[in-house]
């Protein structure tokens, strides 16, 4: 810690030739050094990370990791792919969903979980990072794709194209519900909607997304935490994760007039809420009588 190289990195983040060669490293060493005795001593790299306010800088830490997960999304749908074809595969997938399939039973790709570690450090340290990472489309190879410009007013500034960190986040949460419950993970998944929600709300930043796909997959998730909760309570506090769901879906309701693209967008957050409240309901009644138990 006594030589600093934070600011080697943040120069391989902002030039293109080296972000190309070493913009993954770069990123995950960086990560690494955040989070090095994180809770014992000071650690420079979390005071420097929190202000870095350079865009290049920032905006380049964003390429990488959108390309990396990106990346990993391309090697689960092809394994996705692979595991479902055939007439065999597709009768013992429709046979096997009935049930919860271990670890080894689920569609094998490596978590790339350095760098949802540096995604979560990113957004969760600087809010600059989460200016660009609003603000910015996907990009894929790490090459800009021009974008059609959408018309905006200085009242309600609206997004150009989808956020690929929301396709992310949703992406992750539905793609990884089994018995070995990865909790961590998702904690951090959803303290990074989080944030993104909280900058959209004192921004008023209004993103064309489809938002029904993320109140869908959270109330999928949790249903299966609901559903399973005798072999998830056995190793997880579950009434953590569902509490900040619930407030997500709280803070879309008090302060969704301030980043839903449209009033429709209202629509049908109420619509999907009143269509599922069996499961609100029943995450009530869980809660109540759990800790009915516990007294």
């Amino acid at each position: 810690m006594i030589n600093s190289i934070f600011e080697a990195i943040l120069q391989i983040l902002s030039h293109p030739p080296s972000r190309r060669e070493h913009g993954y490293d770069a990123v995950v060493l960086l990560a690494l050094l955040v989070n090095y005795r994180k809770y014992e001593s000071v650690n420079p790299y979390i005071v420097k990370l929190s202000i870095v306010d350079d865009e290049a800088t920032l905006n380049g830490m964003g390429l990488v990791i959108a390309q990396a997960l990106s990346e990993y999304n391309r090697q689960y749908k092809d394994k996705e792919e692979e595991h479902q074809s055939g007439f065999f595969s597709a009768l013992t997938n429709m046979v096997g969903s009935m049930f919860i399939a271990d670890a080894h039973e689920k569609i094998s790709v490596q978590t790339n979980e350095a760098i949802l570690l540096a995604l979560y450090e990113a957004v969760h340290l600087n809010r600059n990072f989460i200016t660009v990472l609003a603000q910015s489309h996907p990009e894929i190879g790490l090459v800009t794709t021009p974008v059609s410009p959408v018309p905006t007013t200085p009242a309600t500034p609206l997004g150009t194209t989808p956020p690929s960190s929301d396709d992310l986040m949703v992406e992750f949460i539905v793609t990884h519900m089994m018995k070995e419950f990865p909790m961590d993970l998702y904690v951090r998944c959803i303290q990074v909607v989080h944030k993104l929600l909280c900058y959209q709300k004192k921004c008023r930043v209004r993103l064309h997304y489809t938002w029904r796909e993320l109140w869908s997959a959270l109330i999928n998730l949790l249903k299966f935490l609901m559903s399973n909760e005798t072999v998830l309570l056995a190793k997880h506090n579950i009434f953590t994760l569902a509490l900040m769901i619930v407030n997500l879906f709280n803070m879309f309701i008090t302060y969704g007039d301030t980043f839903l693209p449209t009033p429709s967008s209202y629509d049908e957050l109420y619509y999907e809420i009143i269509r599922m409240h069996q499961s609100f309901d029943n995450l009530y009644s869980m809660g109540t009588r759990i800790s009915s138990q516990w007294k």
